[in-house]
Formats: C-alpha cells, sequence, structure tokens
C-alpha cells in the first residue's frame, strides 16, 4: 500500500501545512507512481543522484502540467503557499525563457542533489510541454473527451 508523507513547512509562522497546496500533493503523489513504473514496479533504478534527480523532475512537471487549464503556458513557481513567497521553493520558475531560467542539461554536470538536478529536468520538460502546446494545441476538455 502506498503512503504519502506530508509535513508541516517551518519556513513560516505560523507553520504551513503541504498537504493544503496542490502542487505539492501532486508532486509527492507522482513519486508513487514513477517508483512503480520504473525499474520494473521497483524504482531501483532511481537510486542514483542524477536518477533521482529525474524523479524529482518527473514530479514537478506533473505537478506543473495539472495546473494547465489553457493554451497559455506561464512561468510556473512551486510551492509558493507553504513558504509564503511567490518565488516557491525552487531556485528559478519553470519558463521557456533563458534569462528567467538559466538552467540547462548540461548544468547537471556541477549539481549533486537531486532537487537540484530535478530542477534542470523540470525545466526541460516544461519547454517540451510549451512545444507541444505550440504544435499541437491545448484542449480543456481532453480529460473527458479523447478527440
Amino acid at each position: 500500500s502506498g503512503h504519502m508523507r506530508m509535513f508541516l513547512w517551518d519556513l513560516t509562522s505560523p507553520q504551513r501545512d503541504g498537504a493544503l497546496e496542490n502542487d505539492i500533493v501532486a508532486h509527492e503523489n507522482t513519486h508513487g507512481v514513477t517508483n512503480r513504473m520504473t525499474g520494473g514496479g521497483t524504482g531501483r533504478c532511481l537510486q542514483t543522484t542524477e536518477a533521482g534527480g529525474m524523479g524529482e523532475g518527473w514530479s514537478d512537471a506533473l505537478a506543473e502540467w495539472t495546473e494547465q487549464k489553457t493554451s497559455s503556458v506561464p512561468d510556473f513557481t512551486l510551492g509558493s503557499y507553504v513558504i509564503r513567497d511567490s518565488a516557491g521553493i525552487r531556485t528559478h520558475p519553470y519558463s521557456t525563457s533563458a534569462s528567467t531560467n538559466p538552467l540547462r542539461y548540461s548544468s547537471i554536470r556541477t549539481l549533486n542533489e537531486v532537487h537540484d538536478i530535478g530542477e534542470v529536468w523540470a525545466n526541460i520538460l516544461h519547454n517540451v510541454y510549451a512545444a507541444l502546446v505550440s504544435a499541437h494545441g491545448f484542449s480543456a476538455s481532453a480529460k473527458t473527451d479523447p478527440t
């Protein structure tokens, strides 16, 4: 059985509950899904630092995608509520602008922590998503109408 651990964030007073911020819940839930879908359902292939970073990036990307309501793909910040800061909990917003988010795959060679590496992967996926929406459009009813 799956078990999702949600915590109180102590960077604000009073503390804020991560379970009240949808992007954090979606992020944590995605860990549960991806760990069951990779490595033959064991998640064993996600144990290295870079692979763990991919898992963090997938989770941020899915959290962002659950928020999409229109064909607009604005910059996205994660965890703004829990720290009471519009900049969120990552170093940069996920963005198609290289001046807003300069992280590229080549950035990984200097990173050694899974959340930092995850920011690179999530920004890559943000750009892939934006390109797909630009090329194929967006459907607000796609979840219920596959046409």
